[in-house]
């Protein structure tokens, strides 16, 4: 039997007018902390329904902490992480990383770190990008 992950399911409807802008920097730092915590992907659905889904507030701390809390962290943990420096430095780190590869929109895919693709594409685009990038890297 499945288990009930609290993630959102393929049946999942997106609601952006009940979606509200926020600063994401929160979001980030408790995506770090999923990382070490080994349950990032948990996480990471768990804001996007959180946002895209339920409304949630993503610039709002207690609400990323309420929401890393459903997929596997510590909710306390988490807000304490967030009432401090927590990861402050790793999310500076990949935005300086993101900025050195020129991603300036969401999505943004960086493909064997040479290839970028900005924006929204259908999969058979995507596919094509990581094909030719895999036969450049492994010559006949």
């Amino acid at each position: 039997m499945p288990r009930d992950t609290g993630l959102p399911q393929a049946d999942a409807q997106f609601d952006f007018g009940r979606a509200r802008r926020g600063n994401t920097f929160s979001a980030h730092r408790a995506l770090q902390m999923a990382h070490q915590h080994g349950v990032q992907d948990a996480v990471n659905e768990r804001l996007m329904a959180t946002y895209f889904c339920e409304g949630g507030a993503i610039g709002d701390p207690a609400s990323v902490a309420a929401a890393a809390g459903q997929a596997g962290l510590d909710e306390t943990a988490v807000a304490e992480m967030l009432a401090g420096d927590g990861f402050v430095a790793d999310v500076r780190a990949d935005e300086q990383e993101a900025q050195v590869l020129g991603i300036s929109a969401v999505p943004f895919f960086v493909i064997d770190r040479r290839y970028g693709i900005a924006g929204a594409h259908p999969a058979p685009v995507l596919l094509q990008a990581i094909e030719q990038a895999w036969a450049e890297r492994q010559p006949a």
